[in-house]
C-alpha cells in the first residue's frame, strides 16, 4: 500500500514525460498543467481534478467526489477533489481523464 503523496509522485512521474506538461504550483500545493492549464494537484483532503463536467457531475452525484469549492470557491463548477483510497488506479484513470479534458 502506498502513501496519497507516493501515488501523487508516480502520477507525476508519469505525466511529466508527456510533452507540454509541467509540475508546478497552484495554490501552494503541487500541481500539474498542461500548455499551461492545470489538470490536477495535491491537497490534504485528496486529488483535486479538472474533469469532463459529465464526468465530475457523476463522481459528486455518487458521493466518491467533493466540489473543489473547499480548496477555492471559483472551483466549485469545474473541479473535484477525490479522496485517495488506498487505490492508486483510481486516481491514475482519472487523472488521464482530467489530462485529456486539459487538451488545448
Amino acid at each position: 500500500m502506498i502513501s496519497a503523496s507516493e501515488a501523487f509522485e508516480d502520477l507525476a512521474a508519469a505525466y511529466g514525460e508527456e510533452p507540454g506538461v509541467a509540475r508546478r504550483r497552484m495554490f501552494g500545493r503541487d500541481g500539474l498543467s498542461r500548455d499551461g492549464r492545470f489538470f490536477a494537484f495535491l491537497d490534504k483532503r485528496g486529488l483535486v481534478l479538472k474533469l469532463p463536467p459529465a464526468t465530475r457531475t457523476a463522481l459528486v452525484d455518487a458521493g466518491d467526489a467533493t466540489t473543489a469549492e473547499a480548496v477555492s470557491p471559483s472551483m466549485r463548477k469545474t473541479w473535484a477533489i477525490v479522496p485517495y483510497a488506498d487505490d492508486p488506479q483510481r486516481w491514475r484513470a482519472l487523472t488521464a481523464e482530467a489530462f485529456e479534458h486539459a487538451r488545448p
